[in-house]
């Protein structure tokens, strides 16, 4: 159970670097220094994108701290050749006679000579390829830059590839649940049940997790639990299969579920959007109809007859009534203003309310704020959740990926959709979509991604420096949702340079329910320390629900940058992925010295959930050990209180490296992503030789493949957090 921690503990640390640990935890330094160099070594691995593993007598040689720079030892062996020869040549021979020195003089005199020759062809060859190695440079200069603009951790090692099944096998869906095909002879997945089975995985320990939680399991013989749905489902009584119809309604508990008929008609361009379009014409613009249209058959307009009579004077009194309507509005005329408002606008009566005052607001977190993770956090206290950065224009292409950010469980009363953008045509159809097809609360305008990659398309952070552009996208969504309409943005773009104070207050005006902060720059990224005094000149300037956010990784934190900076309620971002108990510990208003058997309760819940919303086939489990991957390179930062001398931490501090009070909390501390690997084993079976992680954040990562694992951690889990 949980043990609060005496308040005479609760001082907060003196320095930003000091991070006192029990001295019965720390290890030497000898130890600290080997543990260090191996990570360095395998660390280059990584960085090189090398998925080659390390020999044993390397392994042992890291382990054991002895490391030898090979080219140091190169060099060093040359250069103690060239001194050799060089003494050789200077000393003469003991008999001390003419003819040694008649040899040496030959010698030297050769050697001269060959050094001429040497230098006169390298000058040639030199000569020859000035221009070449010109060429190179410059476009070795060229790749770099390319590169250095892609963004961060670009260059990373994917996770294992994707499979549709077992093997090089994928089999049908209907075969797979015990139905015939109903593509009727067209179907170009394997209908082969047995060759299925015999290249297939072996399950994994536990009951099927559809069959124990919903009744049906829509998977079939492709769930990796296969082997327990006849003793499952013969004690349950039910059929365990299902139509097409009991599959789609065991999935009940997930919201916003966009079905196939309607991407396919977003692909096609096939989706209007009147309102959309009406509020676009107030300001100027259109959206392009030929896209929602098909496509006509070139040189079409030569086959078109000429207009009649009729239709051209229909569309002249159209012309004429547009051209007064446009007159009467700039002379000053009202009402055509007000009947436009009229038809577009939502009244602000009809807007539903989203209470933040004093609520445990969870930020949306690009790839680990995935709903199993939110669907966790709720469980342990979380009041409002908000789904992952969703891309507008990739909403309107239908993007199944995409859609897949905006759904929604139902445990999670209160949730928002943020969407990225930089067009406000785009901005508001995919707006609009939102309100027909999907269940939300709020809708969050990305005005503070710091990604190149989405910056370069004038969204996220980008957005602060146009707030033209940035009013019309408030605007036109208002316009077609029925749901308020939050920003959140940044402290400004250039460090030394904030320009929230100015937006804050024009928010508001332009029609935003509620803006939050991150109080960093862009060029900070996550770096540094959040600004919470410039968040509180901020909300001084805020003329409505207003929240902060930033470096929230305790209890005592949360209160403390509520109350100084007079904000709402705090964004929980980072904090919670190191700790999603801060939700509880906020609420009850202690620190929890949580074990580390607990903390795997948590993992397994995850992975419970993860299995349900991802599937429990081979491709489930697999995507489900991915996200798990993903969030264990921010948990393994978490050091547990009862190894710190005083309490609490703050984010930025580095701990010195420590060893748990049991192995599975020294387990559960390593930055190495070998032992995240084991830890996922632990939950969700073994890997292959060939599988890889590096995470898609920044984190402490050091090894590359799990074969290399063995080799490079001969200590097990003696890794520890940085």
């Amino acid at each position: 159970m949980a043990t609060p921690v005496a308040a005479a503990q609760t001082s907060m640390p003196s320095s930003d670097s000091e991070v006192l640990i029990k001295p019965e935890f720390l290890f030497s330094i000898q130890e600290s220094a080997e543990m260090r160099a191996r990570q360095f070594i395998v660390s280059a691995a990584a960085t090189t994108g090398d998925k080659g593993t390390l020999d044993a007598a390397g392994a042992a040689a890291l382990a054991s701290g002895s490391i030898v720079d090979d080219g140091a030892a190169e060099r060093k062996s040359g250069s103690d050749g060239v001194a050799a020869a060089a003494d050789s040549t200077a000393k003469p021979g003991d008999g001390g006679t003419a003819g040694n020195d008649d040899a040496l003089a030959s010698t030297a005199a050769a050697a001269a000579a060959a050094t001429t020759a040497a230098a006169t062809t390298a000058d040639e060859q030199g000569s020859a390829a000035g221009a070449d190695d010109a060429e190179q440079a410059r476009k070795r200069q060229k790749r770099e830059a390319k590169k250095k603009r892609q963004g961060m951790n670009t260059s990373r090692l994917r996770p294992q590839q994707k499979g549709g099944g077992a093997g090089a096998t994928r089999m049908c869906n209907d075969v797979a649940q015990g139905r015939e095909c109903s593509r009727a002879g067209g179907c170009r997945f394997s209908h082969d049940v047995e060759a299925f089975l015999a290249e297939k995985p072996a399950d994994l320990a536990g009951d099927c997790p559809h069959l124990v939680r919903r009744g049906f399991c829509r998977f079939g013989v492709k769930c990796r639990f296969y082997g327990t749905h006849e003793r499952l489902v013969a004690a349950s009584g039910g059929g365990g299969g299902g139509t097409v119809a009991e599959n789609r309604a065991s999935i009940e508990d997930e919201k916003n579920l966009v079905g196939a008929e309607k991407l396919r008609a977003l692909q096609r361009h096939q989706v209007d959007f009147p309102r959309s379009s009406a509020y676009l014409k107030t300001i100027g613009q259109t959206i392009n109809h030929s896209r929602n249209a098909k496509k006509e058959p070139k040189h079409a307009h030569k086959e078109q007859a000429a207009p009649s009579a009729p239709a051209m004077a229909a569309a002249g009194q159209a012309l004429d009534s547009a051209a007064a309507a446009q007159t009467a509005l700039a002379e000053g005329d009202t009402a055509v203003g007000d009947a436009r408002d009229a038809a577009v606008k939502v009244r602000t009566a009809e807007k539903r309310s989203v209470d933040f005052r004093d609520k445990l607001y969870l930020a949306p977190l690009t790839t680990v704020g995935n709903l199993p993770f939110r669907r966790l956090c709720k469980g342990l206290g979380c009041d409002i959740t908000c789904g992952e950065m969703a891309v507008a224009t990739s909403l309107l292409q239908g993007n199944r990926q995409e859609w897949a950010l905006v759904q929604r469980h139902e445990s999670e009363d209160v949730f928002g959709v943020q969407l990225a953008g930089s067009h406000p045509n785009a901005m508001a159809q995919a707006s609009e979509l939102l309100v027909e097809h999907c269940t939300v609360d709020f809708v969050d305008i990305n005005c503070g991604c710091p990604i190149d990659l989405v910056c370069r398309k004038g969204a996220g952070s980008t957005l602060m420096e146009r707030p033209k552009r940035l009013q019309e996208i408030i605007g036109g969504m208002n316009a077609v949702l029925d749901v308020p309409v939050t920003v959140k943005i940044r402290m400004g773009l250039k460090t030394s340079l904030p320009l929230a104070h100015e937006l804050v207050p024009k928010l508001y005006e332009w029609g935003a329910a509620a803006a939050s902060l991150h109080g960093r720059y862009k060029e900070q990224r996550y770096s540094k320390q959040a600004d919470w005094a410039y968040i509180g000149k901020c909300a001084e300037v805020a003329t409505g629900p207003f929240i902060g956010g930033g470096d929230v990784l305790s209890w005592e934190e949360f209160y403390e940058n509520q109350q100084a900076a007079k904000v709402d309620t705090c964004l929980l971002a980072r904090g919670a992925l190191i700790k999603p108990w801060l939700f509880t510990e906020i609420k009850e208003r202690r620190t929890w010295d949580i074990s580390s058997g607990e903390r795997l309760d948590l993992l397994k819940k995850f992975c419970d959930y993860g299995l349900l919303h991802w599937g429990s086939d081979d491709e489930g489990v697999k995507r489900t050990r991915r996200f798990l991957l993903e969030w264990l390179s921010f948990t393994c930062r978490y050091v547990p209180v009862g190894l710190l001398e005083r309490v609490p931490i703050r984010i930025a501090q580095k701990p010195p490296l420590f060893r748990g009070r049991n192995d599975l909390e020294t387990l559960m501390a390593s930055n190495n992503c070998g032992d995240w690997i084991k830890i996922s084993e632990m939950l969700l079976g073994p890997v292959g030789e060939d599988y890889v992680f590096i995470p898609k954040h920044r984190a402490n990562a050091y090894a590359v493949s799990a074969s290399a694992l063995s080799a490079a951690r001969p200590g097990g889990a003696e890794n520890s957090a940085e």
